[in-house]
């Protein structure tokens, strides 16, 4: 396995690296993520999920652009992609779930 990160995509834009990334409870993975470029919409979006995640409540009246709903990826170091559901991210932990 490559000691290169992974690398976290919405569109085609690079949102972040990804490392240590371990399958948990199927389909989710975890892993450490370093941010390199979000606006500050999208980090509000993606904080209000990690907020709901938290609660375990699931996500209910999703008060930002559903854009930021679809088109997230993975791109692994040997350049395969795996397409994902939006991240889970805790920026204050700097870790990342996804599915």
């Amino acid at each position: 396995m490559s000691d290169r990160p992974s690398q976290l995509y919405w569109r085609d834009q690079l949102i972040g690296h990804v490392c240590g990334i371990l399958q948990r409870e199927y389909p989710w993975h975890e892993g450490r993520v370093q941010i390199v470029s979000m606006s500050a919409e999208m980090r509000q979006a993606l904080e209000y999920l990690h907020e709901q995640w938290q609660r375990g409540a699931g996500v209910t009246d999703w008060p930002y652009s559903d854009e930021f709903e679809a088109d997230w990826q993975i791109v692994h170091a040997d350049g395969s992609g795996t397409e994902i559901c939006e991240p889970v991210i805790d920026f204050a932990l700097g870790t990342i779930r996804y599915g």
